[in-house]
């Protein structure tokens, strides 16, 4: 990857909503750790129930999010467009996947792993607890939202 598109990538990571409220001098201590991976549309950036070893910090395009439904078919639970980020949880608490992750375009993505995440959270505490703790709530509504809407969609068809 050329060293443009990497300090593009570094770039937009400063605007990325984990960051928000942050000194930018406290990302540059950490940007070094944080990988950069590009993903073509289509491409699995993991699967339900692998290994979570990284949360994604999304610079560019969009991730879709699906669950395995009824007859095993992927259900799309969400989109992660730029600027935000996914892949959270498994960094909480060290369990496998709860869904599956798709680049839904062209999408470059940072890779933020324990170590990384860890040392941020050391330099930036309370300000990157409370974007943290946003964006959860954030899409824990979504998915909220989503299930009362298939509820009610499922009541009407029984």
């Amino acid at each position: 990857m050329s060293t443009a598109v990497l300090e593009q990538a570094y770039g937009q990571f400063r605007a990325n909503h984990l960051f928000d409220g942050v000194s930018p001098d406290v990302l540059d201590q950490v940007a070094p750790q944080i990988g950069v991976v590009e993903f073509a549309e289509n491409d699995v950036i993991f699967r339900e129930g692998d290994a979570g070893d990284a949360l994604y910090l999304v610079a560019k395009g969009s991730v879709r999010i699906s669950k395995v439904g009824r007859g095993g078919q992927q259900e799309t639970l969400g989109f992660i467009g730029s600027g935000s980020f996914f892949g959270e949880m498994a960094l909480l608490d060290h369990q496998p996947r709860s869904a599956m992750a798709t680049a839904a375009e062209p999408t470059l993505l940072g890779l933020m792993r324990e170590e990384a995440f860890q040392r941020i959270l050391e330099i930036a505490p309370s300000r990157l607890h409370l974007n943290f703790l946003h964006s959860v709530i954030e899409r824990l509504r979504n998915v909220n939202s989503h299930f009362i809407a298939e509820m009610m969609r499922n009541e009407r068809l029984s």
